[in-house]
């Protein structure tokens, strides 16, 4: 349906377009029955019409509806009128973050900030059970007063949607799309771990790491990538090109196992930053925890030889 001269859907009078994206055009409105702005994301005809699109929105909005959380855009529901459908959302203004990127790439500390606040936002949603499915910089918003918002959560494509040609989800959007989600995998925690590296890493240098002339080409980089320092990364601090190609590993189980371990390691890389420790030139092996697990591991293993030692010698 033709949205450009929309001006009432249901009880929402619509102000003004905010955008568009993968699944249709995004308005603020006003809400007459609750007497409110919201913001309205309506769907585009061919995703509306599709069943397993349509049924994963509605089910996710529905869990949804009770997640009431800092870090993440309210969802009030999904409804449909005359063949119109209508996710319905909190309205935040802000800016996108993709737009406050094009002005410059963050520093480290208003990188760690931010990071550690969408972070915690992710959390919550796994831990209501729910994936955002479809993570980028155009679906996460920077309110007015500086806090980083998930929008637009479940809005995403469906795995045999994403490989088709007919350019659904645009081919600088593949970029965000773990490889397991390529090769037509449902989507996971971890694939929502891998798409959030990918933000972060372009929060820090302004653009995203894998680049591909056609879809294909894109595709295959992303299933064959390297670790960031393999790839000229500009990222300076070691710890965070840690952070990143462990968020970003190709294996999902070599990725962190959950959310509230990725904010560990953020915090613990925040203390670093505040007393000046700085990484550089660290080849991506591991993240701290990984090192402390290996230097435990060698006093073990010293204590042990000792052991044996002493046992041999004073027979």
């Amino acid at each position: 349906m033709e949205t450009a001269a929309l001006k009432k859907v249901l009880q929402y009078h619509i102000h003004k377009k905010l955008g568009s994206g993968f699944a249709g055009d995004l308005y603020e409105a006003w809400d007459s029955g609750l007497d409110r702005i919201v913001t309205l994301r309506i769907i585009r005809d061919e995703l509306a019409e599709n069943e397993a699109f349509s049924s994963q929105l509605s089910t996710s909005a529905f869990s949804a509806r009770e997640l009431d959380h800092p870090n993440i855009c309210r969802c009030y529901g999904v409804e449909e009128s005359d063949g119109i459908m209508i996710a319905v959302m909190e309205y935040i203004p802000g800016q996108m973050l993709r737009k406050r990127i094009e002005q410059s790439p963050f520093d480290i500390n208003q990188f760690l900030d931010f990071a550690i606040q969408i972070s915690e936002g992710l959390k919550a949603l796994h831990d209501t059970g729910l994936t955002h499915k479809y993570i980028t910089s155009d679906n996460i918003i920077i309110s007015d007063s500086g806090t980083p918002k998930f929008m637009d959560v479940s809005i995403a494509p469906t795995p045999d949607m994403i490989r088709q040609e007919d350019e659904l989800v645009a081919a600088n959007k593949l970029a965000y799309f773990a490889p397991e989600i390529l090769d037509a995998h449902s989507p996971s925690v971890y694939s929502d771990q891998y798409a959030l590296g990918i933000v972060f890493y372009e929060c820090l240098t302004g653009k995203l790491p894998f680049k591909g002339v056609t879809r294909k080409e894109l595709i295959e980089k992303i299933g064959n990538s390297r670790p960031l320092e393999d790839e000229n990364s500009e990222i300076k601090n070691g710890h965070i090109v840690l952070l990143i190609n462990k968020m970003i590993a190709k294996v999902p189980s070599e990725r962190f196992a959950d959310a509230e371990e990725l904010i560990t390691t953020l915090k613990e890389i925040e203390e670093f930053n505040k007393k000046g420790i700085a990484v550089t030139n660290v080849k991506p092996k591991g993240l701290l925890k990984s090192r402390i697990h290996l230097m435990t591991s060698l006093v073990i293993l010293s204590i042990v030889a000792l052991w044996l030692l002493f046992a041999v010698f004073s027979k």
